[in-house]
C-alpha cells in the first residue's frame, strides 16, 4: 500500500491574486481569486499563510473527487497545451453609494 507522500497529487503550479483586509473582529481575511478561496488570521502574515495552506488543500481534494478541471473552468482559466492558464485579469476599482442616514467611514 503506498503511503500519504506517495500518493499526494503532484499539482502544477496554479497563479492566483491574494487579497487581504482587515474584519471587524481584528481578524483579517485572505482571499485568492480567481480560484474562489478564502481563508482567515490573526494577522496578515497569518491569513496569508492559512490562505496558501488552503489554495494547496483544495486543489488536492478536488483533484482526488474529479471536480478540479470544473472548479478551474468555473474560475476562467483555460487549458492550452496541457497547462492552465489564469483568465486575462483586468482590474478596475468601484464605489457604491450608502442608503441615506448609513454610518460611513472614511476611505
Amino acid at each position: 500500500m503506498a503511503t500519504t507522500s506517495e500518493t499526494r497529487v503532484r499539482m502544477a503550479r496554479i497563479r492566483y491574486e491574494a487579497s487581504i483586509w482587515p474584519v471587524e473582529n481584528g481578524d483579517f481575511v485572505a482571499s485568492a481569486w480567481p480560484l474562489d478561496i478564502a481563508s482567515q488570521g490573526s494577522s496578515v502574515d497569518h491569513a496569508l499563510t492559512m490562505l496558501q495552506e488552503a489554495v494547496s488543500a483544495v486543489p488536492e481534494v478536488e483533484y482526488e473527487q474529479g471536480t478540479l478541471d470544473t472548479h478551474l473552468e468555473e474560475a476562467g482559466y483555460c487549458l492550452v497545451a496541457g497547462v492552465w492558464t489564469p483568465p486575462d485579469v483586468k482590474y478596475v476599482t468601484g464605489y457604491t453609494s450608502f442608503p441615506a442616514g448609513y454610518k460611513t467611514f472614511d476611505a
